[in-house]
């Protein structure tokens, strides 16, 4: 079309000009996608990596990150860059996945920000994501009845949890988040939305604000990248 002439669309990955039907990533990018399918992985290393310290229904990443692989420049444009509609496109490919996995989500709940960070930064990254998640398993229409940005508020502002050591991540985040509200959160199945897993010291952090409360609640987590 005229806009591909006038903005040539390129892939995210390889810089490749994408074709008519490619959204975002090239056809043989999206197929070299080092994919986990933890999703049709019941007791998958993520969620036994968890189960340590929490007692998390599912833990689901999309796919494995390493420092040599070309695809962690996904999370880069996404989180550092403002490429919040690559963001949203990602968050439905998770989201694709997921359905198959966890067809009783309730709720979603995406990793907050401290105020101060969201405000230098422009939005929250695991809200974008988010909200692509609850396009695919709810539709667009229900979106904002079941995304749930009101839920868990981070009450610490931290450093970030990058090219930290494993005790120092656990330490950083202890007690940085509160639960909001209560309100229909009895007997759900409430999926923790963030964009990478790594030692698991994030989600255990949100994990256990929710649990202080909700106490029969199931609850899962769901991540575009995983670091083993």
């Amino acid at each position: 079309c005229l806009a591909d002439l006038i903005f040539p669309r390129k892939c995210e990955i390889c810089g490749r000009l994408l074709t008519g039907d490619e959204r975002y990533i090239c056809e043989d990018c999206m197929e070299d996608m080092p994919l986990t399918y933890y999703w049709d992985w019941p007791e998958n290393p993520a969620e036994k990596k968890l189960w340590v310290r929490t007692h998390l229904h599912r833990v689901i990443p999309l796919f494995f990150y390493t420092r040599e692989s070309r695809y962690i420049t996904l999370i880069h444009k996404i989180k550092y860059r403002g490429n919040i509609r690559l963001g949203h496109y990602m968050g439905r490919l998770l989201g694709e996945r997921i359905k198959r996995a966890l067809p009783d989500v309730d709720y979603i709940v995406p990793v907050p920000l401290h105020p101060l960070r969201k405000w230098r930064r422009g939005y929250n990254q695991a809200e974008v994501i988010a909200r692509g998640v609850a396009e695919v398993l709810f539709g667009k229409d229900n979106v904002n009845r079941h995304l749930r940005c009101d839920i868990l508020k981070r009450v610490r502002y931290t450093r970030t949890q990058t090219k930290r050591k494993m005790d120092d991540k656990w330490s950083n985040v202890a007690d940085a988040f509160r639960l909001h509200t209560t309100k229909d959160l009895s007997g759900k199945h409430i999926l923790i939305i963030d964009d990478v897993l790594t030692t698991g010291s994030t989600a255990e952090a949100a994990y256990t604000a929710l649990t202080k409360v909700c106490k029969d609640c199931k609850i899962s987590i769901a991540t575009l990248a995983y670091v083993e």
